[in-house]
């Protein structure tokens, strides 16, 4: 038996995503365009938009949600409290280089953070996995622009976020 967390990442989108992997995964990520795609919104720029398609997510039957939405940060939802919707705000950067790879940052930082401090709650480890995109759109490329493991770790703005 699986015991672990999966993470589902719909990239790139499909508008005929099976019911049976968004219900199967423990959390579906997606950003704001891959949400929109699947969920057959035109867009999704607000954080009420989210709201929306998050809903509507969790109505096809996901478990868990989280939308990234760039420079706002991520917002996610559980089947579990499906009245609650946390917005968790992005770090602001003003020196932007190239966000290639920024959702990419993202998930995998999730995925670490979930597996290392897993009695931390979900805005905590969406707030660090914020803060390692943040760090990654700051850097050329894609997989060379993620922090290494001894730079997450010294990094000063990689303070939890409280809610």
């Amino acid at each position: 038996a699986f015991n672990g967390i999966s993470i589902l990442n719909t990239a790139p989108a499909v508008e005929d995503t099976p019911v049976d992997l968004i219900k199967s995964a423990t959390i579906l990520c997606l950003n704001e365009t891959e949400a929109a795609i699947t969920t057959g919104s035109e867009q999704i720029s607000t954080l009420t938009q989210a709201k929306v398609a998050m809903e509507h997510l969790l109505e096809m039957g996901a478990n868990n949600v989280i939308i990234t939405l760039g420079a706002m940060g991520a917002v996610y939802a559980r089947r579990e409290e499906p009245e609650t919707f946390i917005h968790v705000p992005a770090v602001k950067v003003n020196d932007v280089v190239d966000t290639t790879g920024a959702g990419d940052a993202f998930i995998g930082a999730l995925a670490y953070f979930m597996a290392h401090y897993p009695e931390f709650p979900w805005h905590q480890h969406i707030g660090a996995a914020n803060q390692v995109a943040a760090y990654s759109v700051r850097h050329p490329g894609t997989q060379a622009s993620f922090p290494k493991l001894d730079q997450v770790n010294k990094l000063t703005e990689f303070a939890w976020y409280e809610i």
